[in-house]
């Protein structure tokens, strides 16, 4: 994954790690950790990885890292599509810049997918084993790793909150759960309380050299206060402490001023197909 230089946006950049690699090796990194759960389903093949948590949840059914030969590939969109068909649930197919054929996308609109995000800003941040990450969180305001069941149902709770989701996905996300909350495992999760009231969270993934950071979402009511920022620099402490070298994430429109305050570029701009709904 090393790279002594790569192409961004029109302008030549050094990072420790492929930036671009880093946010697919992170996405694939999620889907192998998650398919040992109950009701996960995985499939992670040289040419593509997909998943489904079993939640009929866009977000929650995922197809990343498309490398296919032009005459393979009608064939093994087919067989991805078929695949999560079979098992009643909706996808949602990534589109990055290194995605082959050069025509995915038309590919999979032919098939009844939709642009379900015109453009989703990947953005990363080298890591200095040097540096010293501060924290200028607002009074009363605190954020713990989660370490026990009770704690991760208050997360779920926040970030299906932040994130609008369907009351019913809280409830899906402690699945999750069965991952167990050891201080070693590659998946971290952070609840920040607010005055001791539960107000956002966050994921980190260690995969290697590369932190991939999840699921940042704080509560409506308690926004604009520092609380995203805070638990981004949770995730990136960690991170830095156990060696990751480049953090990666993927930004909403209302996160990426915080992220660019952080330290974070952008990288690549993925869109996001979608299938009706054919269940």
């Amino acid at each position: 994954m090393t790279a002594p230089a790569v192409e961004l946006l029109g302008r030549p950049d050094r990072w420790p790690v492929d930036p671009i690699d880093a946010v697919e090796c992170a996405r694939t990194t999620l889907i192998r950790v998650y398919r040992g759960i109950e009701g996960v389903q995985a499939v992670i093949e040289p040419d593509v990885a997909y998943g489904t948590t079993g939640a009929p949840f866009i977000p929650f059914n995922s197809v990343t890292g498309a490398r296919f030969t032009d005459a393979a590939a009608d064939d093994r969109i087919d067989s991805v599509l078929a695949w999560f068909r079979e098992r009643s649930m909706p996808v949602g197919w990534w589109l990055g810049p290194r995605d082959r054929p050069a025509d995915l996308e038309a590919r999979l609109l032919a098939r009844g997918l939709h642009v379900d995000d015109e453009g989703v800003p990947a953005m990363a941040r080298a890591l200095d084993p040097g540096e010293s990450l501060s924290d200028d969180a607002p009074e009363g305001l605190t954020v713990e790793p989660v370490r026990d069941l009770a704690t991760f149902r208050e997360q779920t709770e926040v970030i299906g909150a932040g994130f609008g989701a369907p009351p019913w996905l809280a409830d899906q996300m402690l699945k999750f759960a069965g991952l167990g909350f050891d201080q070693a495992s590659p998946a971290q999760n952070y609840l920040a309380r607010l005055d001791d009231r539960p107000v956002g969270g966050s994921l980190g993934l260690m995969a290697g050299d590369v932190l991939g950071i999840y699921n940042v979402a704080v509560v409506p009511a308690a926004r604009g206060r520092g609380i995203g920022r805070a638990v981004t620099l949770a995730a990136l402490r960690d991170g830095l402490a156990r060696g990751c070298r480049l953090a990666v994430l993927e930004s909403t429109a209302m996160g990426h001023s915080i992220y660019v305050g952080l330290g974070f570029r952008d990288v690549a701009t993925y869109r996001v197909l979608a299938s009706q709904d054919w269940r």
